[in-house]
């Protein structure tokens, strides 16, 4: 009798998913907003491939996570995750300040909520309330994906302040978080515990394996 297959570690952050409501919204939105987007340099992110999950990939790939080294050691190299690559992976401007948001209470909209809230948009919702969507759909379902599903309320705050998500340097940000995810599976492998969720935009690590390999 054939075993299972069972998911060594599993992820809530689904680029198809994401993309599917990107479409949608690009169909209702006006030049105002899109130039809203372009502004706050978050626009790329309504045409971000469609990746699908590659679980045994993202498996093969955190076995060669190093803490000391914040970065990978394939066949004896490092290879550096530094936020300079995660600008240039996604666009985002390396500047700004971190945004300490895992400190504040989980007491945001549920991801799933926000994904729903994104579907019933249409032409004549206000712009201010598309771009507030948008916002939270962004950081909530690709940038910081949960497994509670939860958002921090901070976010929540960044989302309703343009002024205040264009201070962040959201490049560092990402990087920082997923390291803190790699680090957390790092320790699982060595006391041989069950890696359960990988939370974040865990994808960038795809993008940027098949950018290494390719150089």
């Amino acid at each position: 009798m054939r075993t299972p297959y069972q998911r060594p570690v599993t992820s809530r952050c689904y680029v198809t998913a994401f993309r599917k409501h990107c479409d949608a919204f690009a169909e209702i939105i006006d030049d105002e907003v899109e130039q809203t987007l372009k502004n706050l340099n978050i626009h790329q992110f309504l045409m971000f491939p469609a990746f699908q999950q590659c679980i045994p990939l993202l498996f093969e790939i955190l076995k060669f996570w190093s803490p000391a080294d914040e970065g990978f050691i394939v066949l004896g190299h490092v290879l550096k995750f530094t936020t300079d690559e995660v600008s240039l992976l996604t666009g985002l401007p390396n500047r700004g300040i971190d945004i300490k948001w895992r400190i504040d209470p989980l007491n945001g909209p549920l991801s799933t909520e926000i994904k729903n809230e994104m579907s019933i948009l249409d032409r004549l919702t206000d712009n201010a309330t598309k771009i507030k969507t948008f916002i939270m759909f962004l950081l909530s379902n690709l940038f910081f994906p949960l497994n509670s599903h939860k958002t921090p309320r901070r976010l929540t705050t960044v989302a309703n302040n343009l002024s205040e998500f264009s201070s962040i340097n959201w490049a560092s940000s990402l990087r920082n978080f997923m390291v803190g995810e790699f680090n957390t599976i790092f320790e699982k492998f060595q006391q041989q515990r069950p890696l359960g969720y990988i939370n974040g935009f865990f994808p960038l690590l795809l993008v940027s394996f098949h950018s290494y390999w390719f150089f």
